[in-house]
């Protein structure tokens, strides 16, 4: 009888340190996981920065690119008014003053 009780009790030491393994097991899992769970959410923000970055780029690139056409635009007219002769502004200026005058 004896023998069967040593037995019981060695079967439960056994089954303690298997479940106690089982538990460590567990704990090292969870922490892997963890850690890939970090490293997985930096690489993610990583991308992300580095997208945002490629996007600020591309829309600075093309925000300096229009901003020059605009300027030359703006260049050219700023040329072209320059060009009226002044006799010309004085008569279309004269022109509007009659116009004020006939009211």
């Amino acid at each position: 009888m004896e023998s069967l009780v040593d037995n019981i009790v060695a079967l439960e030491r056994e089954a303690d340190a298997l479940i106690e393994e089982a538990h460590l097991e567990a704990r090292r899992i969870k922490l892997a996981v963890e850690g890939d769970l970090a490293r997985f959410k930096d690489e993610l923000a990583r991308e992300r920065n580095e997208r945002l970055a490629d996007l600020r780029e591309q829309f600075d690139r093309k925000y300096q690119e229009a901003l020059r056409v605009e300027e030359s635009k703006l260049a050219d007219g700023l040329k072209a008014i320059d060009q009226i002769p002044d006799a010309l502004v004085r008569q279309q200026i004269d022109r509007i003053l009659d116009r004020f005058r006939e009211w």
